[in-house]
């Protein structure tokens, strides 16, 4: 359906749907494999925004690939090379994405550093594995803060790339390095009831980190304080913790999961050892405002499949953060995805449970200012796999699969070919930036079925001067009935929701996602209810009657601004087609702000000064289903 033009946008009424629009890596494929597709136009199409730089098997963004030896001079130029990092990061500058950095490494599994003996001898790409005798934790205590230096002020250069990408952006210290005591070789659980009991060794390995915690909160506060001097303008946090250190341990169970003050109940077949890992994060934030570290944000990890996980976490990071007098910072859960334990990643169910974590962040995870999905294209991780397949052989082969199938959690698989959750992000991307309205009001129980808990729902709305455009996703997270079994699911009523909101029949779009095999249905717009049924996400999206007509608008001749235009469609191009006066105007191809290249009372200030006169200009709207076009009449008023 071609993008509908609703005119210039009014002032909201209504809390807007966040873009929680970011995903773990890419769009470089994982490896640098000939069947790994570069995923860029994929990510473009269902309106990935911002991409966070982790987990590449090339070692892109990687410390020890960009510093290759950790006894070198880190003020020296020359001991760094910028090739492989570079080359992802215009790949992200240049796909029009956000780079949200996370700076130090990702998983590894590595011998020196406690784990089970497979020690990475290199990368995908070519990089060489550091050397050096100093361990991981002195290099960065002792450099780490002039390393990031170098980092940031090479993909900062405006020479360089054309521009400062990094203004604003998320930087992230570290990844999970409050893991403790998982055993990946024996797979057996580690009891320790102590922070000197379960102190990082290798006995209790942390794959990130090789010092103590102590060590780390040093490294995090000295590298963030002489960041931001550094670099004011970019937000800067961490420390990227895994859900240990929110208190919630892999199985666990939630008690309370609606209040601020979360209980928890552990799981006693737990591969982490959570009895220290709430401590870790209250002695980090302690540190932290000891140290008086300006904490933009606040960063962690999940893979839960039920929302009420998801916000239980929100709860406590909030309550943490104004317990140490971090009242204002920010949460980016940098790392989300369903539960690899239950199988469900790369299925339709899977994307029905994302798309209700979504759907909740947005109503009740305030605190949550961006979500990046793990990940968009498929590897490293392999849900039932053996461990996480990162490593390559001595002679450069690789040891992760050609292709990871439906057991890889990307969006797309190595082939670009999307799965069920692909589709369900690209509705999330169309509500984005929408005012939210209630919608619950339209969902009917079926008569003979028990009241559904497992139903989520969010509408939003964009509001213009010629129109209006309600979106609408609807995710069913019941397991899917064995085959034979009956049962009736929950309704949407859309011939009421049409009606009370005068939206134009005709209009109406309705696509689901409810089969494994990553296919998008396009459904009868002309039913008047539409069925939710297990493991099924469905979109729907309708506009009022819109007027052929040229939009008219009233301007003020002393300023160049016109007003924002917008359409009812997200992750569109706006552009100037025409019209007698195109050559006065110009509009901003992502946000649609038309403005006048120079004030009209400066330009024309006799004809101003004698009469209203009008201008009149074509834009067009365009996107990856068309373009749309709509002559606007602009009289100064």
């Amino acid at each position: 359906m071609k993008p509908v033009i609703l005119g210039f946008q009014q002032k909201p009424k209504a809390p807007l749907i966040r873009p929680l629009l970011s995903v773990n890596s890419g769009p470089t494929p994982f490896a640098n494999i000939e069947s790994y597709k570069d995923l860029t136009s994929e990510y473009q199409s269902v309106g990935v925004e911002a991409i966070r730089s982790i987990d590449y098997m090339t070692g892109a963004n990687d410390v020890m690939c960009f510093f290759p030896d950790k006894d070198a001079d880190a003020q020296q130029n020359k001991n760094y090379d910028w090739q492989e990092t570079d080359r992802v990061f215009k790949s992200i500058i240049d796909g029009g994405f956000r780079p949200e950095l996370r700076l130090g490494m990702g998983w590894r599994n590595m011998a020196s550093w406690g784990a089970y003996g497979n020690e990475l001898t290199g990368f995908n790409s070519g990089c060489q594995f550091w050397k050096g005798r100093q361990s991981l934790s002195q290099t960065m205590l002792k450099s780490g803060a002039s390393i990031f230096e170098k980092l940031l002020s090479n993909l900062s250069n405006k020479k360089k790339w054309g521009a400062n990408h990094l203004d604003n952006a998320l930087i992230e210290i570290w990844n999970e390095p409050n893991i403790i005591g998982i055993n990946t070789a024996t797979k057996i659980p580690l009891q320790c009831t102590s922070s000197e009991d379960c102190d990082y060794s290798s006995k209790y390995p942390n794959y990130m980190w090789d010092g103590n915690p102590k060590q780390f909160y040093k490294f995090f506060a000295k590298t963030a304080k002489h960041l931001k001097d550094k670099f004011p303008t970019i937000q800067i946090g961490g420390p990227a913790i895994h859900n240990v250190g929110l208190g919630i341990t892999d199985g666990g169970e939630i008690i309370n999961p609606g209040e601020t003050n979360v209980s928890y109940k552990s799981s006693q077949e737990n591969k982490y050892k959570n009895k220290i890992g709430l401590q870790w994060t209250k002695d980090f934030l302690d540190y932290m405002r000891e140290k008086d570290v300006q904490l933009d944000f606040f960063s962690w990890h999940a893979y839960e499949s039920d929302p009420d996980m998801i916000i239980a976490m929100h709860n406590k990071a909030d309550q943490l953060l104004r317990s140490y007098g971090f009242d204002d910072t920010q949460q980016y859960l940098s790392e989300f995805n369903t539960s690899f334990a239950n199988g469900n990643v790369s299925t339709a169910l899977g994307a029905a449970q994302s798309s209700a974590i979504w759907i909740e962040m947005q109503k009740r995870g305030p605190k949550i200012s961006q979500a990046s999905y793990s990940r968009g294209n498929d590897g490293p991780f392999v849900p039932g796999g053996e461990g996480f397949p990162l490593q390559i052989n001595p002679d450069g082969s690789f040891l992760a699969p050609m292709d990871f199938g439906n057991y890889g959690v990307g969006l797309f698989q190595t082939n670009g070919a999307p799965k069920p959750a692909a589709h369900a992000f690209s509705f999330w991307s169309q509500l984005a930036n929408r005012e939210i309205i209630p919608i619950e009001k339209y969902l009917q129980e079926n008569p003979s079925s028990q009241p559904s808990k497992s139903v989520y729902s969010l509408g939003g709305i964009k509001k213009g001067t010629n129109g209006q455009d309600i979106s609408i996703i609807l995710a069913n997270t019941s397991s899917i009935p064995e085959e034979g079994a009956k049962e009736q699911s929950p309704i949407f009523n859309i011939k009421k929701f049409i009606k009370n909101h005068k939206l134009d029949r005709n209009s109406l779009q309705i696509q689901s996602v409810q089969s494994d095999d990553g296919l998008l249905n396009n459904e009868d717009n002309n039913k008047n209810q539409v069925t939710i049924d297990p493991g099924t996400t469905i979109y729907l999206q309708a506009n009022t009657t819109i007027s052929d007509d040229p939009i008219t608008v009233f301007a003020d001749g002393s300023t160049k601004e016109v007003g924002q235009m917008i359409a009812g469609q997200n992750n569109l191009q706006w552009g100037i087609v025409g019209g007698e006066n195109e050559n006065l105007f110009t509009i901003d191809a992502d946000s649609g702000m038309l403005e006048f290249v120079d004030t009209p009372a400066n330009s024309q200030p006799d004809l101003v000064e004698l009469s209203n006169p009008i201008y009149t200009v074509i834009v067009s709207a365009q996107g990856i289903n068309g373009e749309s076009e709509q002559r606007v009449n602009v009289e100064i008023a």
